[in-house]
């Protein structure tokens, strides 16, 4: 019985991260869940259902891919604007 009350206090489990304006480059959804960074390529992220497919998307084999796990919307929103930008031939 206390373990019922313990999860209505503690509510549904909570959803993945929304990595806000940070797109996957193979899918091109915005990431939610895990986010992985190219540690190498100046802008390259992938979401976790993509990962596994990386090779199959031209992206170097040998190019290590960092867990990024929460996000930080003020650090990497802009990077998505120039995403955007850069792939529009709007620069």
């Amino acid at each position: 019985m206390k373990n019922n009350y313990e999860k209505q206090i503690r509510g549904p489990p909570s959803e993945p991260v929304l990595h806000y304006g940070v797109g996957c480059d193979c899918c091109n959804h915005t990431i939610r869940g895990k986010r992985w960074n190219c540690t190498t390529c100046v802008i390259y992220d992938l979401c976790q259902d993509c990962k596994p497919k990386s090779h199959k998307h031209r992206h170097p084999n040998d190019h290590r891919l960092k867990l990024i796990p929460h996000s930080d919307t003020s650090k990497y929103a802009p990077r998505m604007c120039y995403h955007i930008f850069f792939v529009y031939s709007i620069l």
